[in-house]
């Protein structure tokens, strides 16, 4: 038990670590494409199917679903309700872009495009190292054993509380429901990466 313990904690760890980047580029990445010129210069591409970025190889179909992707993410963050949508797929689409443009729009257009590319690789790394985690802890029945104890007592072999562990499966479990276009439960996940952060003080 106590080898599972610490596994689970420590996988909990490094993806809050990831989790609590992503909310702050999601959001960062939304509001600079709606400050600068690449929203025009996107929205103002002739087809879904035309050309957007050189480097992220992305078309004005792929652009606009990935700026979706970072929008509802960022509402999913902050305890917001969220469009649901097959955000996995609209990512692994972005990973492989194969549009063809031979230079870039605009400076913000490429840019902006880049970092929205390497958002929706990060959703990917998140969405399959949840999947494992969760399977960790449903397959060894971590949460019937933790279920006696009081949401502050340590869990034995880690150093999180109960509520801790349990707060991160939530979020880990609406997170893979996010990506995977099933119903999202709203919370307030951004206080639930925060709470984590102690955990990589010790």
């Amino acid at each position: 038990m106590q080898q599972i313990t610490v596994l689970l904690q420590n996988n909990i760890k490094t993806m809050m670590t990831s989790l609590a980047t992503m909310q702050r580029e999601c959001k960062s990445v939304y509001d600079t494409y709606w400050k600068t010129m690449a929203n025009t210069t996107v929205a103002g591409l002739s087809t879904d199917a035309t050309p957007a970025t050189v480097s992220s190889k992305f078309t004005k179909k792929n652009y606009i679903d990935a700026i979706t992707l970072s929008e509802n993410l960022n509402k999913f963050f902050q305890n917001s309700l969220v469009t649901t949508g097959d955000y996995f797929q609209t990512a692994v689409t972005a990973k492989y872009g194969n549009a063809v443009l031979g230079s870039a729009l605009d400076v913000p257009t490429e840019s902006i495009g880049d970092r929205l590319k390497q958002l929706c690789l990060d959703c990917i790394e998140i969405y399959r190292q949840s999947q494992n985690t969760l399977e960790l802890y449903f397959d060894n029945e971590v949460g019937d054993i933790v279920a006696v104890l009081d949401s502050q007592r340590i869990v034995y072999g880690s150093e999180m509380t109960v509520y801790e562990l349990s707060s991160a499966i939530t979020l880990l479990q609406q997170f893979n429901n996010f990506m995977s276009n099933g119903a999202v439960t709203t919370g307030d996940y951004n206080s639930t990466i925060s709470t984590w952060s102690r955990l990589d003080e010790i």
